[in-house]
């Protein structure tokens, strides 16, 4: 079963990946990528600029939670990702600025870096306590990245203009997953 649940997971397999409605509206969209560093010591994290990057974003989100849209992204060199951006901080917060929608994409990509930080040192935990065979591997965080659009707001956004002084941000998912994974206890153990 753990194979069957590797090779479903696994980025790149046929079955893991969603196609874009063609029925969608798109529109042209042009962003820095920036990268979440971990500082592999203490865990510190930092923003690198890595590179500019163009595609197409869908106008509508295929998917609405609580707090974010997401967006089917289509990059010029055929990469399949899904953006997202907050529209609601809380229950009582009902509008968000430029500024907070990017402080709240930061954080949680933040919160991405530091699990994967976490995880890979509880590996290396388990492998020098030699019990990394009785621990689950399957365990990944999301691969993410702030894009900066520049140019022109995409109308995913739902910002009318780019200013000076502020950026319009949303937080890029490297893989769009068409399922959810549950585990049943009875069965671990």
């Amino acid at each position: 079963m753990a194979s069957e649940i590797r090779e479903h997971l696994s980025p790149g397999s046929s079955r893991a990946r969603t196609p874009i409605l063609t029925a969608a509206k798109f529109c042209q969209i042009t962003f820095k990528k920036f990268k979440v560093v971990t500082a592999k010591e203490d865990g510190r994290t930092l923003l690198i600029e890595e590179e500019v990057l163009r595609g197409k974003i869908s106008d509508e989100p295929f998917a609405s939670g609580r707090m974010k849209h997401a967006h089917d992204l289509l990059l010029s060199n055929s990469d399949q990702l899904v953006a997202k951006h907050f529209f609601r901080l809380s229950e009582d917060i009902k509008d968000v600025s430029i500024l907070e929608n990017e402080a709240e994409i930061q954080a949680e990509l933040t919160r991405l870096a530091w699990g994967q930080w976490f995880l890979e040192h509880f590996y290396e935990f388990c492998k020098e306590h030699h019990v990394l065979d009785r621990v689950e591997r399957l365990l990944e965080f999301a691969q993410a990245f702030l894009a900066q659009e520049v140019d022109f707001p995409s109308v995913a956004s739902g910002v009318a203009q780019i200013e000076a002084d502020h950026h319009v941000v949303l937080a890029i998912n490297t893989i769009r997953y068409e399922f959810s994974v549950s585990y049943s206890y009875s069965n671990i153990f």
